[in-house]
């Protein structure tokens, strides 16, 4: 029998394609608390918030698993409407700080980024309600890629 606590079975996952590179948005919340964090925040941030309004979850920090535009066109909006941490592995900073430059490439325009408050760091935890996540660096898509591993 393994020791430590029992994971539990109830957490929430809901994916949510959306814009024009059909990228995935996660909220990633526990029923219980009614705590959530959400995972790369795309283009469409007022999707996010009212799916975050309707399941009447409180968001608590925003969890980047890397910083291509695709992944961080939502971060200004989440952030000024919940002032929620942003977390970011140090690797994936310069690709962050360029998120203006990256959308000009696509015809796009951002508005610069706020600065990141959590370095994501391998062998680090963080957590959602009562569910903790390992984060591993898994580099190669970025220089600073990360994956969340729930136990």
């Amino acid at each position: 029998m393994p020791s430590g606590p029992m994971p539990r079975s109830d957490l929430e996952v809901v994916s949510m394609p959306h814009g024009q590179f059909v990228q995935n948005c996660y909220l990633v919340g526990d029923p219980r608390s009614r705590e959530a964090v959400i995972i790369d925040p795309g283009e469409e941030p007022a999707m996010f918030l009212a799916e975050l309004d309707t399941r009447a979850w409180t968001l608590r920090a925003i969890w980047l698993t890397h910083a291509h535009i695709d992944h961080v066109m939502g971060v200004g909006a989440v952030h000024r409407a919940t002032g929620v941490p942003i977390h970011l592995h140090p690797a994936d900073r310069p690709l962050y700080d360029a998120a203006t430059r990256q959308a000009e490439w696509y015809g796009m325009k951002l508005d610069p980024l706020p600065p990141p408050d959590v370095a994501l760091e391998h062998g680090q935890s963080v957590s959602v309600g009562g569910y903790p996540f390992d984060i591993r660096h898994t580099p190669g898509h970025s220089p600073g890629s990360v994956s969340f591993v729930g136990h």
